[in-house]
């Protein structure tokens, strides 16, 4: 898939490290693609459904002008943005992008248009925040999956 990948860094989950290398192969498949499952559902509902940034929950800006431009609310226009996120695991990894060109310039904003004149504003949709990580870690499912006792 192409498009922006997020990875992660468990800091300080070292009871978590500890069972995630000794997982067998089909109990890291089913952690990563539960986990891609979940990224994914954070992308819809805090991003595209709330309108706002995953990471920090902030809003995203308005769309300056509507002249000519349909009332479907920030980044929905026609849904292909939206309807493009797509999740990806294997045993090593869990994913969740999109492979829209212009998806990138809307996820990190910055300049755009010919002669890259015109400025975008960031409206982030692909990303979750450390309160998102500990959930996921914390879910019944990947505690019993994993082995990790509460």
């Amino acid at each position: 898939m192409a498009g922006k990948s997020i990875s992660f860094e468990v800091e300080g989950l070292d009871e978590l490290k500890r069972a995630l290398q000794k997982a067998s192969f089909v109990k890291m498949k089913k952690f990563t693609s539960f986990a891609s499952g979940e990224l994914h559902r954070i992308v819809m509902e805090d991003a595209f459904e709330k309108e706002s940034d995953p990471v920090t929950g902030k809003k995203w800006d308005d769309i300056k002008s509507r002249k000519g431009r349909s009332s479907a609310p920030i980044l929905h226009d026609k849904g292909i943005l939206q309807d493009s996120v797509e999740e990806k695991s294997t045993a090593l990894y869990a994913e969740v992008g999109s492979s829209m060109k212009y998806a990138r310039i809307h996820n990190e904003g910055g300049m755009t248009g010919r002669g890259r004149k015109v400025e975008m504003p960031q409206r982030r949709f692909l990303g979750f925040s450390d309160e998102h990580v500990r959930n996921l870690l914390a879910d019944d499912y990947v505690r019993n999956l994993l082995e990790i006792r509460a």
